[in-house]
């Protein structure tokens, strides 16, 4: 299997399609792993390194020979680990990493001084050839050259020794065999010699007769190919002639198609620049209409998105309100326990509205008597069991509707008063009775009307002071609208928030 994933490997490095040769390599490692091959581990390696220097990818292919490097070091084979430095070399050469590929050449020079071939020393010189070239160390250029050609000679004077007794082993051997076989068949060749010739003389009768008629034939031919390059030759001539009729009656014919040819020219220039001037009308109502299809889809993709938004906002208020819960139940302190019950009451306010536009087709705007009338019934829902005879109602005589910034605060201002008055203003008030108006001053001057019927606040007025904390939230939510809020008592209290906003449309 995993010779097969090397052939795959190396079919798509010869397609030049390098991401599927990875793959194959890889997968032949882990198989040459599976079975504990070092040979086949080392092999797959190497290749690996070779893709990633051909793609440049320098970290991954150094990251390979490194590898391959320390398999071949285990396995102490000079030899191999002379290739293996040879591709880290050109690794490090062609990132120009220059002083790392001159440390790789010492190694590689050490390498094949020790394994004693002539031909690696030779390529490690090369190597410093190259990269003092780069360097421009002209001194050590020159050196390497001498050393070079020095070695070259060697090479080749090893090389004829090599082949000069390797010819004359393979003589002396062939010479012996043939000493053997002449002595073993000089008797039998005697014997059969007579024959031999009769047949031979057969042969040479059969073989005479063979090239006589291979001479006719070739004659023959020649005559054919002759007799046929005579006629070709006159059809040659006939096309000629043909040829120069055509063009004599093509002259003709373009002197008298000069005045067709200027008024066909013409009527093709003036279809050109209608049509030209038609693509381009089209193209550009084309490129409108495309642009107005992806505005239109962008606005839907931004309406599904804020939708999601509020949607996911709202199910983390809730979830922190549950926790608040939660919490509540295992607490004893009173105090504690009604602060908790006041942020799930703020909480709520806010989850409310981001409810109602997730649920929305306008994801913007808020119709706020919508959302104060939930914020005022889930305020009752709490309290009923305290004030159990409760009235409330919400009057609007604006019907506005305004955007998350403004109608948030409007709930937690809604929030805080009202809680107030179901905890403190009732204690005493057989039918209590609390009341929210929104009234239009001016144009964009509108005022939320809070009122009750309990015993309204300490010495009829507003405290300066905040000692409570909603209160002072009241305030800082009144600061932000850009509003002002006003206390009277009037058959209990009556809080005036005044503030000004830009309505929006649903």
């Amino acid at each position: 299997m995993a010779r097969t994933y090397a052939y795959l490997a190396r079919y798509a490095f010869t397609e030049e399609n390098y991401t599927q040769a990875i793959t194959y390599y890889q997968l032949s490692f882990e198989n040459y792993k599976k079975v504990n091959s070092r040979s086949g581990q080392r092999i797959a390696l190497y290749n690996l390194a070779e893709i990633h220097l051909k793609i440049k990818n320098y970290e991954k292919a150094d990251y390979y020979v490194n590898e391959t490097l320390k398999i071949s070091n285990e396995a102490n084979d000079v030899i191999y680990q002379f290739f293996i430095n040879q591709l880290k070399f050109n690794i490090e050469f062609d990132r120009k990493n220059y002083k790392e590929a001159l440390s790789v050449t010492n190694l590689l020079l050490q390498l094949a001084t020790k394994e004693k071939n002539l031909q690696n020393i030779s390529e490690a010189y090369q190597k410093h050839l190259l990269v003092y070239k780069v360097l421009g160390d002209t001194s050590n250029a020159f050196l390497m050259l001498e050393k070079i050609s020095m070695l070259k000679d060697s090479i080749y004077n090893t090389e004829i020794a090599k082949h000069s007794a390797d010819l004359l082993k393979k003589y002396e051997s062939e010479k012996k065999e043939q000493q053997i076989s002449f002595l073993d068949k000089e008797n039998k060749f005697k014997t059969d010699k007579l024959f031999q010739e009769h047949l031979l003389n057969e042969a040479l009768l059969r073989e005479n007769k063979l090239k006589d008629n291979e001479i006719k034939q070739s004659m023959l031919l020649q005559e054919g190919l002759e007799r046929e390059n005579t006629l070709k030759k006159k059809e040659l001539d006939k096309e000629l002639l043909l040829n120069k009729a055509l063009n004599s009656k093509n002259e003709l014919m373009l002197e008298n198609s000069n005045n067709e040819r200027i008024v066909r020219w013409l009527m093709i220039i003036c279809l050109t620049v209608l049509v030209f001037l038609g693509l381009n009308y089209y193209r550009n109502y084309r490129n409108q209409k495309l642009a107005n299809t992806k505005i239109t889809k962008q606005a839907e993709e931004l309406k599904v998105l804020m939708k999601e938004v509020h949607h996911r906002v709202k199910n983390n208020l809730q979830m922190i309100m549950a926790m608040l819960r939660m919490q509540v139940r295992v607490l004893e302190d009173q105090q504690a326990i009604e602060a908790l019950q006041n942020c799930e009451n703020r909480l709520q306010s806010i989850a409310i509205v981001h409810e109602k536009l997730y649920k929305s087709q306008n994801t913007t705007a808020v119709l706020v008597k919508d959302y104060l009338q939930e914020v005022l019934d889930v305020l009752v829902q709490q309290y009923k069991t305290f004030v159990p005879n409760i009235v409330c109602s919400l009057e609007d005589e604006t019907k506005i509707s305004t955007n998350i910034d403004t109608a948030i605060p409007l709930g937690m201002i809604v929030n805080e008063l009202v809680t107030n008055s179901f905890k403190y203003a009732f204690k005493d008030v057989a039918s209590p009775i609390i009341t929210l108006r929104l009234v239009s001053i001016t144009t964009n001057t509108y005022q939320l009307i809070i009122t009750d019927n309990g015993s309204g606040l300490p010495n009829h007025q507003l405290p300066t002071n905040h000692h409570t904390l909603g209160l002072k939230l009241v305030h800082l939510f009144t600061e932000q609208i850009g509003g002002n809020i006003s206390y009277k008592t009037k058959d209990g209290a009556c809080f005036t928030i005044q503030f000004q906003i830009s309505t929006l449309v649903l």
